[in-house]
């Protein structure tokens, strides 16, 4: 929770690698900074998500403008349904002049593609989209 309150207030961070049990971290509060913050570029969260922890990402990214590139692990086919709709309605990340990088790994499903697929449609900057399904 204090690191989401920092977020929210900081101009200059522009990279942020986040490991370990993050659901238990209040991941939300984080989320919820993130609409708010408008330096961060690159969101990289390796560690364990719950399930309202995608959809709160998702809501985040939304409304988030200056995000470029983003690293998920541990993604199910849920989460992935909520990132790809996150997807088709963040106007930063379907301008084409900006280029987007999105790394996904996790139990993906055939749901989360083909939402993925539905995304990727309308989204005109995704320039590097890595899966790894496992």
């Amino acid at each position: 929770v204090a690191l989401a309150e920092a977020l929210k207030a900081n101009t200059s961070l522009t990279t942020l690698k986040l490991r370990g049990d993050l659901h238990l971290c209040g991941f939300v509060s984080l989320a919820e900074a993130l609409k708010a913050n408008t330096s961060l570029t690159t969101l990289d969260l390796g560690g364990d998500l719950g399930p309202g922890d995608f959809v709160a990402l998702a809501e985040a990214l939304k409304a988030n403008t200056s995000l470029t590139t983003l690293k998920l692990g541990d993604l199910d086919s849920d989460g992935l349904v909520a990132l790809a709709k996150a997807l088709k309605a963040n106007t930063s990340l379907t301008k084409p002049t900006q280029a987007w990088t999105l790394t996904l790994r996790g139990k993906l499903g055939p749901d989360g593609i083909v939402a993925l697929a539905e995304a990727l449609k309308v989204n005109t900057s995704l320039t590097t989209l890595t899966l790894r399904s496992g």
